[in-house]
């Protein structure tokens, strides 16, 4: 409110004066020679206007009188190039046109300094003429292209208004600026609020950042923008756990400072920078500084102030994202061909620039040890390309175009009569003939004065690699207003394709990448080969690929994990399954083997064939079931911790280890036990337990060093008559056989008559194998499968 009473009481004098069509005539022959003029090629009155130039060229200096002692700025350099170059180009060859021309001024970063120009301008009290002198009139100056910050075009936008001037901005971007409260004010540069919709989500959609720190710009641009963005991202319940302020332009104190509080909140590894190029190359550079060992473990979030300018990102030293305009496909032509202009521009050949040729020499390196030699030295690769460029093409564009087709309505054509100059209607007739401009029958603004929807295109930067992605913006239709803005929803998304009409998710899509791993070679669906993993690992070979984990740092996980389209690869939140998932996947085949086998081998568990080895295969099997089950869910239901990555390494391998463990234990060790138990008799005396024929075993006794193995089966009764053990000579052995055994029986014998010497066994009824009635057990040894005949059914052993 202030800033408005106080330009009120400036433009009284301009007011007075407005009537007048030209500066009165001076004595005075000096004219102001700190502007930029490119002068139209005639100066008839009704056959020619100019557009004025509103540029940072100087830093601001360390007060007001230092203008010029200030650091050039590369971008005020290079988008006055871009402006006079476009009226050049845009005006057209017909020699009965109207000639336009144009005037640039220097604001030095300063909202004081722009309107000084201005008023000083308008009100005669500097004249300003191009290299052949001719006087650039203010009643021919239609409208006025910049500034390039947001707080001079909101200071310049209501000084204009007073004036009937239109303002059309090629890089003011705050939120805050619209002409609901600034009826001639326009732009051909998106609003921030895009920066603050695809800033969320990436954070919140994409990334699902629960918490991050935030530093901006203590200007209009810096606060206007996170003001919006600490909205977007409170409804997105993304929590800002410190946000700071940080001066224009600040010193050394100031940046350290703030980067001790980043540090006392380090835990918080998002850090959005909503800083303009120049002051976020100058803070990092610092931060790297000072902290070169912890910068690389914070993610930052730049804005599209950066653009692609590896510069501010200190060479991809640092890990991040960062938000670039995309220029207009229809201005992608004339971009390159001003470029090469620009390369190849010449201080001999810039009569119209001041400054041109100190920058010139500045980027070269010429001074006292160096001279520079036009015909031979040229910039070309030794600056940054702008990311406003684009926008100051249009605005020029759009300026000759409206002021053109609202004089030709007004006036005859190819003129610009009286009527249409007179200050007293002039101003809403060109400020309409500008906002209605077309291109490729497209309106250039919508009903607030911003950039039309269909020119409005980003990309998204990844800082370590480089990669750039398409992002389409929408938004909902908005309602025109004369006092308050409407409320705007805009949905961010990107896509690999955006022609495919723009209503897509963040999508990050690389050559060759497929949705089960990121990687492979052909697109396929989202499942996976169970039964035949062979197939699997050729279309998706084992590698590893660096993504965003849960708790927000990068890791380096296995190349099997499964994502969508709509969400992306780079986040572990979003994949559809995890590597960990899709590897127990895999793995279901051989559970429904396990399954089988623990079955199976209880059916088994009386057959005493290979030694009961079905009983423990049952053993082994049976036991992993639950073992599995238990890594498997421990390793499943932690896929939304901070470190779900290393969860499923750690439950993939206790489960291995353990399983190993069970197969040693119930399987090889008990064989082990048999082989050495068994001697070289090949006889297991325990082969006969828990069955038919348990207690049915005669063994020696120590007595007559008799081995364990060494034993007479019995069953139901077969021998029942007493069993001699032994008879023949000292320490003799005699070997029992069954009939149609193919068994022998070792028995030890010592020295004594021929029966009364010998020990006799008698069969017991519990030796005879015989059982209750109510068992009705199925024999399983040796008798079981031989067939007696008649001779030996006396069941007495030969």
């Amino acid at each position: 409110m202030a800033l408005r009473m106080i330009l009120s009481l400036l433009i009284v004098p301009y007011l007075l004066v407005s009537s007048q069509e030209t500066c009165p005539a001076s004595s005075d022959s000096c004219f102001y020679d700190n502007v930029a003029v490119m002068e139209a090629e005639t100066d008839v009155v009704n056959k020619h206007f100019y557009l004025g130039g509103l540029f940072g060229i100087h830093e601001h200096g360390v007060d007001a009188y230092s203008c010029d002692k200030a650091a050039l700025r590369s971008r005020g350099i290079i988008n006055l190039e871009a402006f006079m170059w476009a009226i050049k180009n845009y005006q057209g060859t017909d020699l009965n046109r109207v000639f336009v021309g144009g005037l640039g001024m220097d604001s030095c970063s300063m909202a004081e300094k722009t309107i000084e120009n201005i008023l000083s301008y308008e009100l005669c009290k500097i004249r300003v003429a191009g290299p052949t002198k001719k006087e650039v009139s203010p009643r021919n100056l239609m409208a006025y292209v910049g500034p390039d910050r947001s707080a001079e075009a909101r200071a310049t936008a209501v000084l204009l208004r007073e004036m009937n001037r239109t303002l059309v901005s090629h890089a003011a971007t705050s939120p805050m600026l619209t002409n609901g409260d600034n009826p001639f004010f326009l732009r051909t540069v998106p609003s921030d609020k895009y920066d603050s919709k695809i800033m969320t989500s990436l954070l919140a959609d994409h990334l699902q950042a629960k918490y991050v720190q935030a530093v901006y710009l203590g200007n209009s641009y810096g606060r206007d923008g996170f003001h919006m963005l600490k909205n977007e991202l409170h409804a997105k319940k993304v929590c800002v756990v410190a946000d700071q302020e940080l001066p224009v332009s600040a010193s050394e104190q100031q940046m350290t400072a703030v980067i001790d509080k980043i540090m006392q909140n380090k835990v918080t590894r998002y850090v959005i920078l909503y800083l303009d190029k120049d002051n976020a190359k100058t803070f990092l550079a610092k931060f790297k500084n000072e902290q070169p060992n912890e910068i690389q473990n914070f993610i930052f979030f730049g804005t599209s102030s950066w653009a692609e300018d590896s510069s501010v990102t200190l060479n991809t030293q640092v890990s991040g994202y960062t938000i670039s305009l995309d220029a207009p496909s229809i201005l992608s032509n004339d971009v390159e061909r001003f470029y090469t202009y620009f390369d190849n521009l010449k201080p001999r050949n810039n009569s119209w620039n001041p400054w041109f040729k100190a920058y010139w020499d500045g980027i070269l390196g010429c001074d006292q040890n160096r001279v520079c030699d036009e015909n031979v030295d040229t910039i070309a690769g030794r600056y940054s390309r702008d990311v406003y460029v684009p926008y100051t093409l249009m605005a020029v564009k759009a300026v000759i175009d409206g002021v053109r087709a609202k004089a030709n309505e007004i006036c005859t054509q190819n003129d610009m009569c009286s009527k249409f100059l007179n200050e007293r209607n002039r101003g809403q007739n060109i400020f309409e003939g500008i906002r209605l401009t077309r291109e490729n029958n497209i309106r250039v603004f919508d009903d607030m004065g911003d950039l039309a929807q269909s020119f409005v295109r980003y990309k998204l930067v990844r800082v370590s690699t480089g990669n750039t992605y398409t992002v389409n913006v929408t938004k909902q239709p908005r309602q025109s207003s004369t006092t308050t803005q409407a409320a705007t929803t805009a949905v961010v998304k990107t896509t690999t394709d955006p022609t495919e009409g723009g209503v897509y998710a963040f999508a990050k899509m690389v050559a060759n990448q497929q949705f089960t791993g990121a990687f492979s070679k052909q697109m396929r669906g989202d499942g996976v080969q169970i039964v035949i993993d062979t197939q699997w690992l050729i279309q998706v070979p084992p590698e590893v690929v660096k993504v965003v984990t849960n708790n927000g740092e990068e890791a380096w996980v296995c190349n099997h994990f499964t994502w969508s389209a709509e969400k992306g690869w780079l986040n572990m939140a979003s994949f559809i399954r995890t590597n960990f998932e899709n590897d127990l996947l895999s793995l279901v085949y051989i559970m429904f083997l396990i399954l089988m086998t623990t079955i199976v081998a209880m059916k088994a568990h009386g057959i005493i064939t290979n030694h009961r080895e079905s009983v423990f295969i049952g053993i082994g099997a049976g036991f992993s079931i639950p073992i599995w089950i238990a890594w498997g869910l421990v390793g499943g239901l932690n896929r939304d911790h901070d470190f779900a990555q290393e969860f499923g390494d750690a439950c993939m391998a206790f489960g291995l280890f353990i399983t190993a463990t069970l197969a040693l234990f119930s399987m090889f060790l008990p064989k082990v036990r048999q082989l050495v138990n068994m001697g070289v008799e090949g006889i297991y005396l325990e082969d006969d337990r828990d069955t038919y024929y348990a207690g049915s075993v005669i063994m020696a006794p120590p007595s007559y060093k008799s081995r364990p193995s060494s034993m007479v089966y019995v069953n139901q009764g077969m021998y029942s008559e007493p069993v001699i053990i032994g008879n023949g000579e000292q320490n003799s052995v005699h070997h029992l056989k069954q009939p149609g055994s193919t068994y022998s029986l070792p028995i030890y014998t010592k020295k004594g008559s021929e029966l009364g010497g010998s020990k006799v066994l008698k069969v017991t009824g519990d030796l005879t194998g015989k059982h209750p009635a109510t068992e009705r057990r199925k024999p399983v040894s040796e008798y079981g499968y031989y067939r007696k005949t008649r001779s030996e059914s006396g069941g007495t052993l030969r």
